[in-house]
């Protein structure tokens, strides 16, 4: 994951794929969330002797900032909240789509003049232009947060304004043209997103305790378990990529998961065993002995299996074979490999002798259609288990449900696959 303060020089976009929302570092400045808000702005602009506003959209502009403010100066009394002072930011298309009809220039400056008047904000501008290297940023005083200590997490809002997220390969956001299908993703999401609504999903693990104005600490994250919608990231167009982010429990590590409850029962988490190797080799026509739990299709004699995983990823996901190799020989230098160069060459070679059969596959950046594969297995599963009445909580390619329901989801998780595999062996035809 990127640090937010990577993200002051060049991206213009209001709200970056990680949400400032469910998970806060504690390290880094972040740019302004225009999705958060209060449960009841008007207790907060009392709190903070702030007079009233006649227009709507700049009231909730107002809310906005200080949402903003508050959720940062909780996880760090240091942090700035950058923001655009450039008009053709708010004008675009994408601007938007993604963002709330409040979120405006006009609103903006007067939100922003209205908290600085009141001696709320240390303000550092910019000048405003797209090129600008730096964004202006804002920063809460000692007084702002004095006034607003005894408000906590529960009084955040996160609104989604768009489900369905398109980037481009810069990873920067997109506007498109509403279809069908598009419609059809939409509302499934929407249908998940409510039916979770209904449930008490919490973290019971005694390092992870939660605080008094009830966030959740989890190492050097603090966790907003009031933020669970679910929202999908497309790349480049709906037939790649798509999984599913947003919920707070993806934010934390694989191992306070199984602390996870739902509706006070203890949860299990299942997932796909070598899940886009098994798509892979359904599409080449490669039938392999997946369902053996003696098969591993990691097993290449004389690698490490865990470099074998990582290379066989990266060689999904690169477009060229160059590509693929400076990825792999950066990470593997990163393990402290003495030569990772000819050890990135070397390890690709094997994987590639191994499966001869997957040879038009490797780094052809075959994996974001993989992941949206595995992406619409995973609305699948989770309506499956919907409409049975069962949350599932999911996590890409795993999901979550109460230990009870573990045969219910291991069954419908198998059942979705075996589809999807099915329809892939058609193409390879």
């Amino acid at each position: 994951m990127t640090a937010a303060m990577d993200l002051r020089t060049g991206s213009i976009d209001p709200a970056p794929d990680f949400e400032i929302a469910p998970s806060l570092r504690r390290d880094c400045d972040r740019p302004l969330d225009p999705l958060l808000g209060f449960r009841d702005p008007e207790v907060v602009e009392g709190m903070l002797g702030l007079p009233s506003i006649q227009c709507d959209a700049t009231r909730q502009m107002r809310a906005t900032l200080i949402a903003n403010l508050m959720a940062a100066r909780f996880v760090n009394g240091e942090c700035w909240i950058f923001y655009s002072r450039d008009r053709n930011h708010y004008s675009s298309a994408v601007t938007r789509r993604y963002s709330p009809a409040s979120y405006t220039f006009r609103n903006m400056r007067a939100s922003v003049a209205g908290l600085e008047a009141a001696g709320l904000i240390e303000h550092d501008r910019t000048p405003p232009s797209p090129f600008a290297k730096f964004r202006s940023r804002l920063r809460a005083t000692t007084d702002f947060g004095l006034r607003l200590r005894q408000l906590g997490a529960g009084n955040l809002k996160r609104t989604p304004h768009e489900l369905l997220i398109l980037r481009n390969v810069r990873k920067s956001r997109m506007d498109y043209d509403e279809t069908r299908h598009i419609k059809h993703i939409r509302h499934d999401v929407r249908a998940q997103n409510s039916f979770l609504a209904g449930h008490v999903i919490a973290l019971e693990h005694p390092d992870c305790q939660p605080t008094p104005q009830g966030w959740i600490f989890v190492e050097d994250r603090a966790i907003n378990p009031a933020v669970r919608s679910a929202y999908r990231v497309f790349n480049g167009d709906f037939w790649h990529g798509g999984r599913w982010y947003g919920p707070w429990w993806q934010n934390i590590p694989r191992y306070y998961r199984g602390a996870l409850t739902i509706d006070g029962a203890a949860t299990v988490e299942l997932d796909f065993r070598t899940c886009h190797p098994r798509l892979l080799c359904a599409l080449a026509g490669l039938a392999l002995p997946f369902a053996d739990p003696d098969f591993d299709f990691y097993a290449v004699p004389g690698e490490d299996r865990a470099s074998v995983k990582l290379a066989v990823n990266i060689m999904l996901n690169a477009a060229t074979p160059r590509v693929a190799r400076l990825a792999l020989a950066n990470d593997l230098r990163g393990d402290g490999d003495d030569a990772p160069p000819a050890q990135a060459r070397k390890l690709m070679d094997a994987i590639a002798r191994q499966w001869p059969q997957l040879a038009n596959f490797w780094s052809s950046g075959i994996g974001l259609r993989l992941q949206n594969i595995d992406a619409h297995i995973c609305g699948r599963v989770q309506r499956s288990l919907r409409r049975g009445g069962i949350a599932c909580l999911s996590v890409h390619d795993s999901f979550i449900v109460e230990t009870r329901n573990q045969s219910v989801l291991a069954d419908a998780m198998e059942e979705e696959m075996v589809r999807a595999c099915k329809r892939l062996r058609r193409f390879s035809l």
